[in-house]
Formats: structure tokens, sequence, C-alpha cells
């Protein structure tokens, strides 16, 4: 459900603006500066995710192009496509937004609502320094908290008419034509939602239930999703994905993903599940993992852990009698001291007492 906004004109260059609005009603807007060849100028700016009911409009201050939106905070979590963070920890029964950075100290900050009709404006300029700019967020109604990323127990209040500035950004993943898998590498879980926004240009998306063992499905293409649930049959994508779920997209064209730049995930204990034959994890730290770190955090019965680097397999198991099946099959090894990338996926598979010695290759959508 997106759709394009007309390139603006800033001084001698283009703002080229990209708003999105999901089936929750969630908006997002991304900023670029572009010169006369069409050639991204600065990094692409990606503004707070406004809330179902939140209007937004550009108008013109003193000459210059300015985004002004009207969000109304969410004190509950009723509304579930919200993402919920690690704030949540202290927070149990409220809903926190992230808003962006600190500009000084690059702390993330998040808001929470502290009364039912909270609302606050976003308002952020539109001009040549656009990457330099601030976001200012402006108590409109009711009170909000606000919650600092490395002091979540001290929080400052925002009432009416107090303003909060924020620096925004937006981080990126570079994404081939054709199958990949990647991960969010992002504290938040992610919902099908945010993927309307965030790949929207997806033929597919595909992620794996550990559950029932097979693949959930979904298209940011309404038909195609419909031909993926009703005429193959392929249970639809659940609505909430934990953050370190690996995903499996094909696309038709190669594509840039942008995601907000709020705190990075860490590496999930999957220790206490030791009966999946597979699972499609992914690497949402900030940093590269070595193989000896995933295995740290995995059930004992490991038989192999697998990945895809530079459109190749690689497999790597300490299961020497699994070394014949490999070389007549023709798949590469997974160096032991080549780490895993962040935002790189990766398949376990587990040995259990239903599974066979002889190699098999992760499972296709």
């Amino acid at each position: 459900m997106g759709s394009g906004v007309a390139a603006l004109a800033v001084a001698e260059n283009l703002l080229q603006r990209t708003l999105t609005q999901n089936a929750d009603g969630e908006v997002q807007m991304i900023l670029r500066l572009l010169d006369a060849d069409n050639q991204t100028l600065e990094n692409s700016i990606l503004l707070p995710k406004l809330s179902g009911g939140s209007t937004a409009e550009v108008i013109e201050e003193s000459g210059v192009p300015v985004l002004v939106a009207d969000m109304p905070l969410y004190s509950t979590l009723d509304n579930t496509s919200l993402s919920r963070s690690t704030i949540q920890q202290e927070l149990p029964n409220t809903t926190s937004y992230f808003v962006g950075r600190d500009a000084v100290s690059g702390s993330a900050i998040y808001l929470t609502a502290l009364t039912e009709d909270a609302m606050v404006q976003v308002r952020r300029r539109l001009n040549n320094e656009l990457e330099m700019e601030l976001t200012s967020i402006v108590g409109l109604q009711g009170s909000s908290a606000i919650h600092f990323e490395d002091n979540f127990q001290e929080l400052e209040l925002l009432e009416v008419g107090e303003t909060l500035e924020v620096r925004n950004s937006a981080q990126q993943i570079s994404l081939p034509q054709g199958d990949a898998i990647f991960t969010f590498p992002t504290e938040s879980t992610v919902s099908v939602a945010d993927l309307e926004i965030r790949i929207r240009d997806a033929h597919s998306v595909w992620a794996w239930d550990v559950g029932t063992q097979a693949w959930q499905g979904y298209s940011p293409k309404l038909r195609r999703d419909v031909l993926i649930s009703r005429e193959l049959g392929i249970p639809r994508l659940q609505r909430k994905l934990d953050s370190e779920q690996g995903l499996w997209v094909y696309l038709e064209k190669p594509t840039e993903v942008l995601y907000p730049d709020e705190p990075q995930g860490v590496l999930p204990d999957t220790r206490n599940d030791p009966k999946s034959v597979w699972r499609l994890l992914g690497n949402n730290t900030g940093r590269a993992l070595s193989i000896k770190e995933l295995l740290l955090m995995l059930p004992d019965n490991v038989m192999a852990l697998w990945r895809w680097s530079d459109g190749d397999l690689q497999f790597y198991s300490t299961h020497k009698d699994l070394e014949a099946d490999r070389l007549q099959q023709g798949i590469k090894i997974w160096p032991e001291d080549s780490a895993l990338l962040s935002k790189q996926a990766y398949w376990v598979q587990l040995e259990t007492s239903s599974t066979s010695r002889s190699l098999e290759v992760p499972p296709h959508p």
C-alpha cells in the first residue's frame, strides 16, 4: 500500500520523498537528496514510523519545505503491529516508540505515552542540510515519557508545548536479484506491516516455522499474496517475527532495504530447543560472529550449519562421516575461521531420533 510523493526542488538539488503506508495505517517516510543525475548525495534519512491514525503533510516555512506530522501515542499494546523493544522489560504494560538518537551521545531515544490522549508532532526541515538537520518531536496533548537506551530507569517528561530534538538516519541492506536470506539486525520484532514498508518491492518473502517445520509465505503484492495462501495452500506469514529470525526473500531486481537505526539485537539462546530439525536464524547483532560463538548458543545435537556466501551454499559440521556425501554433492565447506557477518542468516540442522545421517540440504521455498 505504498505511494510515491513527487520530488521537491531544494536549491540546486532534488529531494526525493517516498511516503509509504501499511495495512495497519502506520506511515514511514524516506528522504534522499539527489543530484542532477539522480544519484544520492547523502545517506538516506528514515523518519520515525508514524502510528496508525497519524496525519502528515509538507508545508513551506520561509521558503523551506517542512514535514509536519501529528502522531498519537498508544498507552497499551492493543495495537499488535507495534514493535516491542528491550525497554518493555521495564515497562511491560506500555508501548514504546523508537524516535531517533540523541544528537550528542548517540543514545537511542524512545517515547512512551503516560496518558491515553498523548499525541506528538514530528517536524523536519527538508533543506540542503538534510543529513545535518534534527527532527523535532513536540508535545501536542497529554503527556509522554522520554526514555534513553543507556538508562531505562531514568526518564524525562514531554509535556504539551515541549520539544525533543533527535537525529534520524537509516541502515541499509543490499540484496541481489533472485534468492537471498538475511535478517534485520535490530532488537525489535518485525511484523508483516513492517515488511510492507521495508521490502515493498519484493516478489515474495518467506519465513520458516520452527513448530510445523514448514514455510510461511507473504507477498507485498496483493494478487501474489492471495496466490501463495489460497492457491498454493501455504500458510500466510504470521504477524510477528522474532528479531533473530532469518528471512528468505525472492527479488526480481537488486534492492536496497532500509530499516530504522535502532539498537541492534542480541544473539538468541536456543539451547533449550533440541527438537527442531531445521531453524533459520540470523545474526541480528552489529558484529561478525564466529562459528564457535554460534554453537555456544545452540543445542548440543547440532548436525550442521549452512549459509549462502557469494551465491554458493556452504556447510559446516564436526561429523566426519558426512564428508563423503558433501564431496559427492559438490557442496562447499563453510571455513571454521570465516565469520557470519551482521545481517546474514544461516540454517541450523539438528540431529534427532528421526533424522538420518545422510547429508540433506536446507529447505527451499
